[in-house]
């Protein structure tokens, strides 16, 4: 069953990003592909970052944070705020392709 997470880091979103990138991005990516990561989003909030995780299982996203949380917690980002988990029941994806910012 795939489920889609979402938490908030409080903060200046483009220092937020930039330690997320230097710091956290290559562990992600790396995890997020072993475990099953299927997409991620981030977005601006109106005070830092929101993300949004889609994962192939429950139990895939819980072995990715095992080996993620310690090093986001170590990269100087804020701790997670308003951690939630869904389960999927419909995800569809535009024949274009993936949306970037610009």
């Amino acid at each position: 069953m795939a489920i889609l997470t979402t938490f908030k880091h409080t903060g200046d979103a483009d220092e937020m990003m930039k330690l997320a990138a230097d710091k956290v991005g290559p562990a992600l990516r790396e995890a997020g592909a072993e475990h099953g990561q299927l997409s991620s989003t981030i977005v601006r909030t109106s005070n830092g970052i929101m993300l949004f995780n889609l994962w192939e299982s429950e139990a895939g996203m819980r072995r990715a944070a095992q080996h993620i949380g310690p090093i986001a917690r170590a990269s100087g980002l804020p701790p997670q705020e308003d951690w939630q988990m869904y389960e999927v029941i419909l995800h569809s994806q535009s024949a274009t392709g993936p949306a970037t910012a610009e």
